[in-house]
């Protein structure tokens, strides 16, 4: 874990001592968010991992060979998970402090807890906005396309639903590529929430987006994993 006291030193953002977000300049990437367990948790039950699957030297589950990439990362809770699942998987965060004094080692560490020999793809690692990573990705062939979009507590505010939006576009796989996004129903404060989220892609027209997943425990904020995915009626064209 990192400490506020040294998320502020290590950006240099002393306004980290007072709060977790400093717009365009620190995303949260060094917190640990509810929305990244909650994805941990439906990715557990949607794709039947187990800790035996997890161990085995080519596991079979239906991870297996998908291409994932999450995007602000952070601890990278789900990405780890996906990659110890068989999957080949690219983090991206705001920050390269993050990605370099957080990402990299909880990475390391967890493939650490496999048996010596056990193979897993390399994992690899993206720094800067979400703009600018999708064109990277997608138009300078560093990432591709990919079939498994993960993302937690990233909506937060319109604006930055917008240039997340244009990221998960410019490197989702058609046709069949999807998007998981966890997030809390509403933000106090800052203006973004699920409904928001739904409105932006319903506007835009190009994935469609259900809610999989709801956490209403009576203790913390609302929560919801959405799924987004392009319209089956476009199938056809990538036969």
């Amino acid at each position: 874990m990192v400490s506020s006291q040294q998320s502020a030193a290590m950006l240099s953002e002393p306004e980290l001592l007072e709060g977790d977000l400093v717009p365009r300049k620190y995303e949260g990437g060094f917190k640990l968010w509810e929305g990244a367990v909650d994805l941990c948790n439906y990715l557990i039950q949607e794709y039947q991992i187990t800790p035996d699957m997890l161990q085995q030297r080519y596991p079979s589950g239906r991870l297996q060979g998908k291409k994932v990439l999450e995007l602000g990362c952070g601890h990278g809770l789900p990405g780890v998970l996906c990659l110890l699942a068989g999957a080949t998987v690219h983090f991206q965060d705001f920050n390269k402090q993050v990605i370099t004094s957080l990402t990299i080692p909880n990475v390391q560490a967890n493939l650490q807890q496999l048996q010596p020999g056990t193979p897993r793809e390399r994992a690899r690692y993206f720094a800067g906005d979400w703009e600018a990573t999708g064109s990277m990705l997608a138009m300078h062939g560093l990432g591709g396309y990919y079939d498994i979009i993960l993302t937690a507590e990233t909506i937060y505010n319109q604006e930055g639903q917008e240039r997340l939006l244009s990221c998960i576009k410019q490197v989702l796989q058609p046709p069949h590529g999807i998007v998981l996004v966890a997030a809390k129903s509403f933000y106090f404060g800052v203006g973004g929430s699920t409904a928001s989220f739904a409105e932006l892609l319903k506007a835009d027209g190009i994935l469609e987006c259900k809610q999989v997943w709801k956490v209403e425990d009576g203790v913390s904020n609302k929560r919801e994993i959405l799924k987004l995915n392009f319209p089956e009626a476009i199938t056809p064209y990538f036969l």
